[in-house]
């Protein structure tokens, strides 16, 4: 295999081994609320609306990271591949795409269940 020029073969290389889950992939938020609720309340009221919307729990990941972090990820059970990723801490409620931009109804959850 030949790859020209050279800068390409290293960054595909690089690429190879510095792939990481989609969990990792946290950058700059695309939206930042400042809540008074506690992270568990927040996370709960998001899979309340989700769980409405008759959304596939397989699709769904809510994970408690730590005692005060909680994350919910919406996640093709086929690929693997996480759309979005909310999380949750004291005092602020980060929204993470990974993708195209979420609906006005997504992002009211959002809101609602910080209590923006």
């Amino acid at each position: 295999m030949s790859c020209l020029p050279l800068t390409t073969c290293l960054m595909l290389a690089a690429s190879l081994f510095t792939a990481a889950p989609a969990w990792a992939a946290r950058s700059t938020p695309s939206l930042e609320l400042m809540t008074l609720a506690a992270p568990f309340q927040v996370a709960q009221c998001l899979e309340s609306g989700i769980k409405g919307w008759k959304i596939p729990l397989n699709y769904i990941d809510s994970t408690q990271e730590s005692r005060e972090r909680y994350s919910l990820r919406l996640t093709n059970p086929v690929t693997g591949r996480s759309g979005f990723e909310v999380v949750m801490e004291p005092g602020l409620v980060r929204l993470f795409e990974r993708g195209p931009k979420l609906s006005k109804q997504w992002l009211r959850l959002i809101r609602r269940c910080a209590g923006s």
